[in-house]
């Protein structure tokens, strides 16, 4: 199913790739006439037919885009947004076709660069007021998510719309984000791990560092005002180890000389002879099984905690084998006579438990 998207998807682009400015231009599809007729003329193909093609173009997406911004106060904030980008658009191709355009489309780019600017300073104004209007509104209840938006609305005006009238838009920047930010406390309960009590800190030590942009971790109290406090109840590490016996017999055929014989013309022939290796392998398996749990529960301090609690399961497992071999060693593969036993590792083990243990409770509550 992906691959007929991607192949419908594919032949789209290629025929909007190849549809010419005036195929462009008779579909409606004016920005991409003009940016087609441009190149066209760039490329010195055509120059005095594309010219009036870029200008009718100019006229036809000036005359849409004008209408809509007449009407812009009359539709969604999201149809504003998206009616902007698409004017400072136009805006840029007014500036590259500059040299192009004819006397009317000159003086059209005037007046549109002139509502180019004026809606930008409206969708700014609204972004700021919504902003301070978030504000109040956190300032009042404490809501971090309130606070949120409010950061949301300022860093919009910042990034796309600022006009350099709000000259305190930064410190808003930074109140607000200041404001958004939730604080998690985790403290760590070893349970009976006392001998990995050291790895356990090491690790879960790096909490305050993998903090998300919108919270803050902390660990073992060090937090004055949370809004989550997480427990981290480290079960008993649970050790496993299961054997288990097999064996398997293996036959080869090799050459064991010759017999002398004579062929049915009487000749003197030496025909090769066989005998059959048998050889057997007991397999000894050992399978060592790791499950390392952690319950966390979590105590909500303030409203804007919204946490639950969750067990976290960490596994790990190996298998290590020995060999027993027996009757002709040449009849058994190479694979059981040039086996070598691994050694495990139990501190390498434990630590991939606790990263993997780490990283589910970081996603968990990022």
């Amino acid at each position: 199913m992906k691959y007929i998207q991607y192949l419908c998807l594919s032949i789209l682009i290629f025929i909007l790739a190849c549809t010419t400015a005036k195929e462009a231009y008779q579909k409606g599809n004016y920005k991409a006439a003009i940016e087609k007729s441009l190149k066209e003329i760039k490329d010195g193909k055509d120059v005095g037919q594309n010219k009036n093609l870029l200008n009718q173009s100019f006229d036809r997406k000036y005359d849409e885009l004008t209408s809509r911004y007449e009407n812009r106060n009359r539709v969604a904030i999201e149809k504003r947004q998206t009616l902007y980008r698409e004017m400072e658009e136009l805006v840029d191709l007014f500036v590259e076709a500059h040299l192009y355009l004819d006397s009317d489309n000159k003086e059209k780019q005037v007046t549109f660069d002139k509502q180019a600017l004026q809606l930008r300073a409206e969708m700014a104004t609204y972004y700021y007021d919504l902003g301070i209007e978030f504000l109040a509104s956190t300032k009042k209840n404490g809501d971090k998510k309130i606070a949120r938006k409010s950061y949301e609305a300022f860093h919009k005006v910042y990034e796309d719309y600022d006009t350099g009238n709000f000259p305190d838009l930064d410190s808003l920047v930074d109140l607000t984000l200041n404001m958004s930010i939730l604080e998690y406390n985790f403290d760590i309960d070893l349970g009976f791990n006392f001998s990995q009590s050291w790895e356990i800190k090491q690790v879960f030590g790096r909490l305050p560092s993998s903090s998300p942009t919108f919270k803050k971790f902390y660990v073992d109290g060090s937090c004055k005002k949370c809004d989550c406090l997480i427990e981290l109840n480290f079960r008993d590490l649970d050790e496993r180890r299961l054997t288990s016996l097999e064996s398997r017999q293996f036959e080869k055929k090799v050459q064991d000389g010759f017999t002398t014989t004579k062929d049915d013309k009487g000749n003197t022939i030496q025909v090769p002879k066989y005998k059959l290796l048998k050889g057997r392998v007991d397999i000894d398996k050992t399978r060592f099984e790791f499950l390392w749990q952690v319950r966390s529960d979590v105590d909500k301090e303030t409203i804007n905690c919204d946490e639950t609690g969750y067990t976290f399961e960490a596994t790990k497992w190996v298998e290590v084998f020995d060999y027993h071999l027996s009757g002709d060693a040449e009849a058994i593969p190479s694979e059981y006579r040039q086996y070598n036993k691994p050694n495990i590792n139990k501190d390498d083990i434990l630590e991939d438990l606790l990263d993997d243990l780490f990283r589910q409770v970081v996603n968990y509550y990022d």
